[in-house]
């Protein structure tokens, strides 16, 4: 059996009693969960989100980024071995070793602080693409349904309200472009 793990449920004394029952039960970790722990900014913060996941360490599975995983074929058979980081699962539990010295020994507490910082400046990034996201959302409510049909198809010319639209999002755009500065 495999569960999931996310930042809250790491430190859970239920994760812990799981993963003690049965040596084939698999905790299985992404990249987000890595940044979660990386997020507490602070050495002890990282050991803490990785306590429990520390004591078993050869029954954690470790994902692919989730960039990688997004372009992987979407067949059902041998989905969780493509899935699967297989460098970052064996080495897991060195990782383990190496996150316990990094409080006494400086070249492994530098790694660790720029991990911190790589998983900020990812986390910031992160926060811009849902904000564009949320403006795509709202551009796409600024259309009708018959016009993000005609939108949609392809090698048709688009309808008059979606090319409305289109031209004044342009127009708007190019007004507060400029406005800013970000124009000229």
């Amino acid at each position: 059996p495999r569960f999931v793990v996310d930042g809250s449920f790491a430190k859970s004394p239920d994760l812990e009693q799981w993963l003690g029952s049965r040596r084939d039960n698999v905790a299985v970790v992404s990249d987000y969960f890595a940044m979660e722990a990386y997020r507490t900014g602070s050495i002890s913060g990282v050991q803490q989100q990785y306590a429990v996941l520390a004591k078993f360490p050869r029954q954690v599975l470790v994902l692919h980024n989730t960039g990688m995983l997004s372009v992987l074929p979407p067949r059902a058979q041998g989905a969780i071995k493509r899935m699967t980081d297989h460098r970052m699962t064996t080495d897991f539990p060195r990782f383990c070793r190496d996150l316990r010295r990094a409080s006494q020994e400086p070249e492994i507490a530098q790694a660790t602080g720029d991990h911190i910082e790589a998983a900020r400046t990812q986390l910031a990034k992160l926060l811009v693409d849902v904000a564009g996201v949320e403006v795509l959302d709202q551009l796409a409510s600024d259309f009708t349904e018959q016009d993000l049909k005609s939108l949609r198809r392809r090698g048709e010319p688009y309808s008059d309200g979606a090319l409305r639209t289109i031209l004044r999002h342009i127009a708007l755009f190019a007004s507060y472009a400029s406005g800013r500065g970000i124009l000229r």
